[in-house]
C-alpha cells in the first residue's frame, strides 16, 4: 500500500502532531484554561484566521 518512505513521513509528522498537541494541553494546564477550553476547540479557533495583503 505504501512505500517504506512514505510510511516514516507519516509517522513522523504524526509524532510531530501530537508533540504540539500536548505541548497546548500543558500550555492550557499552567494557564488553568483546560476547563474553559479543549486544545480541539483552541485548534479550531485558530484555524479561522487569515494572512490578508491588501494593497499589493
Amino acid at each position: 500500500m505504501r512505500t517504506e518512505q512514505q510510511m516514516e513521513g507519516w509517522m513522523f509528522i504524526n509524532h510531530l502532531s501530537l508533540m504540539l498537541y500536548y505541548q497546548l494541553f500543558k500550555e492550557l494546564v499552567k494557564l488553568n484554561l483546560l476547563s474553559k477550553y479543549s486544545p480541539v476547540e483552541v485548534l479550531q479557533y485558530l484555524d479561522r484566521i487569515y494572512k490578508v495583503k491588501a494593497n499589493g
